[in-house]
């Protein structure tokens, strides 16, 4: 079964997560809280905040704070590291190897108008690639255009290279008839039947296009001024520019996304290495802390015996024994029974007498 390869996208914030890949490649998670959904994570290189953050969690929310992630508060689900976990199947999306992470969909995450208000400025990169896409779509100008003038060119060239004429000088005299010669096209050539005779332009469209986005680049690099030179050449861009979105997410929310999906792995990883909890004993507190007043040390084992009895008779009836190590190789056991009062006894059970051989 042959398996077709996957094609990768460009990053469209590939500088950002250039900068990201260097300025963190050494950076380290350190759980500063960490109870249930309510948590203090720390991102930072060893010895050092610079370009460091920290992510708050409770119940529905996430926050984050520090060096290059400050001051964003997203809401979602209520436990929102996992909303910020970007499956490993998305990690070899973009060419750059970035993770693929949908900011449009993280930036409706967030909380308050502020945050919404400072998550998106102009860009003068997206500016230019609206520019740049309508014209490669342009009737004209686009791409389909220049395939038109290309054939056009080819064909012309071609008949006048049967009738011996010069292509650059009917290029000249294409206009006037009372020079322009009468030139035979091939009856059996159907290109020749549909682009001979059609005005070549001075400039081909992908020429003009990029005349036209040059011009482009030289508009000044703030929002009014990209909409004044829209308005301006109406006649290519048509009246529906006023549609584009000419703003894109700024680079502190890029970092804030990128933070967050580091910050999301690296809590994966510190789970899986996490021992997992100690079995709980069952021990009733009051009991617990009578046992570690009566034993004094951590050397020994209690075992839960849930109100047995070592007699029929009911004798003998205890919840917890431990069996402590004792120097020279000696044990001692010792019982503790909770009554209903809540008074607790305990006595230690003495060791079995073995039997000597007469």
């Amino acid at each position: 079964m042959t398996t077709t390869a996957r094609t990768k996208h460009e990053n469209p914030y590939a500088g950002a997560y250039a900068d990201f890949q260097k300025q963190t490649e050494s950076h380290r998670l350190v759980v500063l809280h960490d109870d249930g959904i309510y948590r203090h994570l720390r991102i930072q290189a060893p010895g050092t905040r610079m370009w460091s953050w920290d992510v708050s969690t409770w119940p529905g929310h996430l926050a984050t704070s520090g060096d290059i992630a400050s001051g964003f508060i997203f809401s979602r689900i209520e436990d929102m590291l996992d909303f910020f976990t970007v499956p490993t199947s998305k990690q070899d999306y973009y060419t750059d190897g970035s993770p693929c992470i949908d900011m449009h969909y993280w930036a409706e995450k967030l909380v308050g108008a502020d945050n919404l208000h400072r998550a998106r400025i102009y860009s003068h990169r997206v500016f230019l690639q609206n520019v740049k896409n309508s014209l490669e779509e342009d009737e004209n100008l686009g791409v389909e255009a220049q395939e038109v003038h290309e054939n056009l060119v080819a064909v012309t060239k071609r008949v006048c290279a049967r009738h011996d004429f010069d292509f650059d000088y009917y290029l000249t005299i294409q206009n006037d008839e009372t020079r322009l010669p009468r030139l035979e096209i091939d009856d059996d050539d159907p290109d020749e039947w549909e682009y001979f005779g059609q005005e070549i332009p001075e400039l081909s469209p992908v020429d003009r296009r990029k005349e036209i986005l040059n011009e482009a680049q030289e508009v000044d690099e703030y929002y009014e001024a990209a909409r004044e030179w829209l308005r301006e050449h109406e006649e290519i861009f048509g009246a529906d520019t006023w549609e584009w979105d000419l703003n894109e997410f700024d680079t502190q929310l890029v970092f804030a996304c990128y933070a967050l999906e580091l910050t999301t792995r690296r809590w994966r990883e510190y789970l899986a290495q996490k021992p997992a909890p100690a079995p709980t004993s069952h021990i009733p507190g009051a009991l617990q802390r009578r046992i570690d007043e009566v034993i004094g040390h951590e050397n020994y084992a209690s075992y839960v015996l849930d109100g047995q009895t070592a007699k029929p008779n009911g004798e003998g009836y205890h919840d917890v024994v431990t069996i402590e190590d004792l120097p020279a190789g000696d044990s001692r056991v010792t019982a503790f029974t909770l009554g209903p009062d809540g008074e607790i006894e305990q006595s230690v059970i003495p060791a079995p007498q073995t039997r000597k051989k007469s």
